[in-house]
């Protein structure tokens, strides 16, 4: 009885060990494999990519470009506001990086795509009236705050825009002046006073002045909404140049007309005076080294034609349909002859010769 009862505690604890042992082993197993990452799916984005213009706003399909700009301006948006980003695991904190400077774009006309040549050069140098299109392609990383793995890089493309390229601006066709229609190779204005206007015309009707946005830097001189230039005070002599700028509002093309005054007269309104008084209400002008002018100023002499290049008279027609103070009188020139002072008729331009005592109007001039 002994005996037996001795083998059966032996074995009893034998197997207490052995099933220890196995135990053990599990749990050793188990924490072996809790500290082994799973490996997931990378995180994603679907959607396209966006184009930037070159003032690095997002272009818009079907829109009109600059005609000064060039394709090459344009390049992938950093914007991913059109992307959506998604993580088969469930992974949170998504976000998307796009790289612009691996983007491509490709520029077709006519599904014919543009050569490097051309996407260098502006818009209006060759594709002025037509269409273009344009789509962009460029790497994309995803990446999630968790999970294994965190990021995934993949190509993403932009939608296909379609572009068009103004007409070429309207070029200066002609200058309207007092009843006249000058060239613009005339180059008038050559004289000025305040108060005189004239019109710019664009393309073969003014009509078209209003579709361009009219501008000038030069302080003595405005410019309407329809291409008026006027005078409004005497110009110096280092700003008596003036850059008239007719921008097309829709496509941006610039239309320019530059003029030099080099000439200025100024006038005592409605009083009158004989030729010495007119010489002495000259010569008490401040500002300027003003004068009687010649006669060959004024007027091109009677019978003579509008011209945009003559004197005053030639040029400006009528200065009282001007009015600032100007009429359709004599005024008085510098020469004489015998006895007599010359004097101007400034509604026709025709030049009389009378006595130093009459009594006509003043007018001075000085060159800037």
């Amino acid at each position: 009885m002994k005996i037996r009862i001795i083998n059966t505690v032996v074995t009893a604890t034998v197997g207490c060990v052995s099933f220890l042992l196995v135990m053990m082993s599990l749990g050793a197993q188990a924490q072996s494999v809790s500290t082994q990452s799973i490996k997931g799916r990378v995180p994603t984005a679907s959607g396209n990519i966006l184009i930037q213009g070159p003032g690095g706003l997002v272009i818009e399909d079907n829109v009109a470009v600059s005609l000064s700009a060039a394709p090459a301006q344009f390049s992938v948006s950093p914007d991913t506001t059109d992307l959506i980003l998604s993580d088969s695991d469930g992974d949170l904190g998504l976000t998307a990086e796009v790289d612009s400077a691996a983007g491509t774009l490709i520029w077709t006309s006519h599904q014919t795509p543009l050569t490097a040549e051309q996407v260098a050069r502006a818009f209006g140098a060759e594709f002025a009236g037509r269409t273009l299109t344009v789509r962009a392609s460029a790497p994309v990383t995803v990446s999630s705050r968790d999970g294994d793995p965190r990021s995934g890089t993949q190509t993403l493309h932009s939608a296909t825009y379609t572009l068009h390229v103004p007409e070429l601006p309207l070029p200066v066709t002609a200058l309207l002046v007092g009843g006249a229609e000058f060239p613009v190779t005339s180059g008038f204005p050559t004289q000025g006073f305040v108060g005189a206007t004239f019109q710019v015309r664009l393309g073969d009707t003014v009509a078209n002045n209003a579709l361009y946005t009219w501008s000038t830097q030069s302080d003595w001189v405005s410019v309407d909404s329809q291409g008026r230039v006027s005078f409004m005070a005497t110009p110096s002599s280092t700003h008596k140049t003036v850059v008239i700028k007719a921008i097309d509002k829709v496509g941006g093309g610039e239309s320019i007309y530059t003029f030099t005054v080099n000439e200025w007269f100024i006038h005592q309104g409605s009083v009158a005076g004989t030729a010495s008084q007119a010489d002495s209400a000259c010569a008490a002008q401040s500002g300027g080294n003003y004068a009687v002018p010649s006669w060959t100023r004024l007027s091109a002499g009677p019978g003579s034609a509008r011209a945009g290049d003559g004197p005053l008279w030639n040029a400006w027609g009528s200065l009282s349909a001007y009015g600032a103070g100007w009429h359709d009188y004599s005024y008085w020139a510098r020469e004489t002859q015998g006895g007599n002072r010359y004097d101007v008729y400034l509604a026709s331009g025709n030049v009389g010769n009378n006595p130093p005592a009459s009594l006509w109007f003043i007018t001075c001039s000085q060159s800037l």
